[in-house]
């Protein structure tokens, strides 16, 4: 598939501020609202590159295989719905940038997230468009390879299916471990938790190459016996899902209390050294509504967006680019005024710490 080059203008505009010089260990996110790339250094605050937010719905991102070195792909389009999505290459982003489409259309649509797979030189993105009249035959995982071709290779179960299904494609991360995919689906539960309008249980899913699927645990009542306070122990609402430098994860739940109010945690999933589910433990709890989330391997801590954050002064919600250690000390607030849809952290290319998130199997503790 042939790409297409915009111009510059009228469908997509660069920051004023042109390019950013970037760190090992700097953040980059997509601010939703705003449809726009920024990158935090430090305390220091830029736009990257600034999207037509009147005509462009930025999702999510990855980097390529050149890593920071190379190319940013960012999936476009709204979220939910049967319009055509598109994968986008931002080629040089910390330099002269220009914008290209990658891949457009066909499987591609409501792109939640995206993550580069090294071994098989593509992209695995969630296919979403939560259209009842369109399931669950286009509902997914998709592939994206480098010369533009998109392909379905999974496909969610019925809405009808036994439970627990893989229902509603959120996160998607290729395992360090083992090379499978990882992916989070909102519903197919077998639990219910009746405070969400969503009720079922969120799952987690190993798939491989070929589509074959393995449940890798249903989060019913999954906070039962391990001192939570959250409302309800059944996680019904994860959003985010990141993988550490052991090959363990860490998902955010949001939770609501009945009453209207959401807050959220974090928790900690952990796997044996195949891959299968040993149990969930507490990072933290009583969050303003924790999302997307990104461990940093610089700092061995998690960088994640609280949502409905407020203002101190103002009382407003304003969401909150937040980080805290893995034992849930260190919390601190970054950076305000967020809607982040994805997070990544800036690597060393070439360094120790790209080798640690390219090959975390070496690492991987023995229980």
């Amino acid at each position: 598939m042939s790409k297409t080059f915009f111009s510059i203008g009228a469908a997509f505009l660069i920051a004023a501020s042109g390019a950013s010089a970037q760190q090992a260990g700097d953040i980059l996110f997509i601010n939703g609202g705003a449809e726009d790339i920024e990158l935090l250094s430090g305390s220091v605050r830029t736009t990257l590159f600034d999207f037509d937010e009147s005509n462009t719905v930025i999702q999510s991102m990855s980097f390529g295989p050149q890593g920071p070195g190379g190319d940013l792909f960012v999936t476009e389009g709204p979220r939910g719905g049967l319009t055509p999505a598109s994968v986008l290459q931002l080629s040089n982003p910390f330099g002269a940038q220009s914008l290209s489409t990658l891949s457009s259309g066909g499987p591609l649509r409501s792109l939640v997230d995206i993550d580069w797979d090294a071994g098989r030189n593509q992209f695995v993105t969630t296919v979403n468009p939560s259209a009842p009249n369109d399931l669950p035959e286009n509902e997914g995982l998709a592939s994206v390879g480098l010369d533009g071709t998109a392909n379905l290779f999974f496909s969610q179960a019925p809405l009808d299916a036994p439970r627990p299904a893989y229902i509603a494609a959120t996160e998607v991360i290729v395992d360090s471990i083992t090379g499978d995919y990882l992916s989070v689906a909102d519903n197919g539960g077998a639990g219910v938790d009746p405070g969400v309008n969503t009720p079922e249980a969120s799952t987690l899913w190993r798939i491989d190459e070929s589509g074959n699927q393995t449940l890798v645990v249903d989060f019913t009542d999954a906070l039962v016996g391990i001192g939570s306070s959250a409302p309800d122990p059944t996680l019904a609402r994860v959003r985010g899902l990141t993988q550490l430098a052991d090959g363990d994860l860490v998902i955010t739940d949001l939770d609501d209390d009945g009453a209207g109010n959401t807050t959220g945690g974090i928790y900690r999933v952990d796997l044996d050294t195949n891959g299968d589910f040993v149990g969930i433990s507490i990072i933290a709890e009583g969050l303003a509504a924790p999302a997307e989330i990104e461990y940093d391997p610089f700092t061995d801590s998690l960088v994640f967006w609280e949502r409905d954050f407020v203002d101190s002064q103002s009382g407003e919600e304003v969401g909150a680019l937040s980080r805290i250690n893995l034992d849930g000390s260190g919390y601190e607030v970054l950076t305000t005024d967020v809607i982040a849809r994805e997070i990544l952290i800036v690597p060393t290319p070439g360094s120790a710490a790209v080798l640690a998130i390219a090959g975390l199997a070496a690492t991987r503790r023995r229980r």
